[in-house]
């Protein structure tokens, strides 16, 4: 399930990558949404020891810090 989710969540952000050229749009859409991101990646993370939690949540501030 996290595998997936993962997965998931690449093929998502990287669409909306592709949208667009402009790294500022892409940086604000991802703040816009960044409450709804952590909403899914921080219960993963606090609720299991899963490498592949934080793997998602570090995706996650990668693709937000850009």
């Amino acid at each position: 399930m996290l595998g997936q989710l993962q997965h998931d969540l690449g093929i998502y952000i990287n669409s909306k990558l592709q949208l667009t050229s402009n790294r500022h749009k892409i940086s604000s859409y991802i703040s816009i949404h960044a409450l709804t991101i952590r909403a899914i990646a921080m219960p993963l993370h606090a609720f299991t020891t899963s490498k592949h939690a934080y793997n998602i949540s570090h995706l996650i501030y990668i693709y937000m810090l850009e």
